[in-house]
């Protein structure tokens, strides 16, 4: 109530710089956690390209092995600790084919075939997705950890943004309708800068 008094508001003043800074402190710490969480993404994703790779290898070394009417129960078991290690990531379903070999699907997408892996990619956005290397439609549900991490970049991350910016716009409109009001007929917020 001393609108007069220079101490006074240089002291609001030196408040209202520290809930500007604090509130786009917020929104760096938002792009950080999409930053990390998109480099997540991209290393389990790389993760799960080595296990399929590694899947199809012994694929064709159990088929080979095989071929002759022997059995690679070693190479079956390495096999199916890598599928294991894929189903960890992400949830997988495993197709047994006639020849020893075996298909590994993730959501709809094949990624082990016989011999053959497929790459598995982030699609940027938004939304971010993940699809199949060479194919421009991103898969419709993906589970597990990346499935997880596409939902904290697709669907957290973003209402948590709109949250910020409805209370930072709210918080803006109200004290610079009462700063004009009350002393001066300027505003005491930069709307860009907060």
């Amino acid at each position: 109530n001393h609108p007069s008094n220079g101490s006074l508001r240089s002291l609001v003043q030196q408040h209202g710089d520290q809930v500007a800074f604090s509130l786009r402190n917020i929104s760096q710490r938002l792009d950080e956690v999409e930053r990390s969480t998109s480099f997540r993404l991209e290393s389990a994703l790389k993760q799960l390209n080595g296990l399929s790779a590694e899947v199809a290898d012994l694929n064709r070394q159990v088929a080979l092995a095989e071929s002759g009417g022997q059995s690679a129960p070693d190479l079956r078991d390495a096999r199916d600790r890598a599928i294991d290690a894929m189903s960890a990531i992400t949830p997988v379903r495993v197709i047994e084919r006639s020849d020893g070999t075996v298909g590994v699907l993730i959501s709809s997408a094949t990624v082990v075939d016989g011999w053959d892996a497929k790459e598995l990619v982030v699609q940027s956005g938004p939304p971010l997705g993940i699809g199949v290397a060479g194919r421009s439609q991103a898969l419709p549900e993906t589970g597990g950890t990346p499935g997880a991490m596409l939902g904290v970049v697709n669907d957290e991350l973003p209402g948590i943004r709109a949250q910020l910016n409805t209370f930072a716009s709210a918080l803006v409109g109200s004290v610079n309708t009462l700063h004009r009001e009350g002393w001066s007929d300027v505003d005491f917020f930069d709307p860009a800068g907060v």
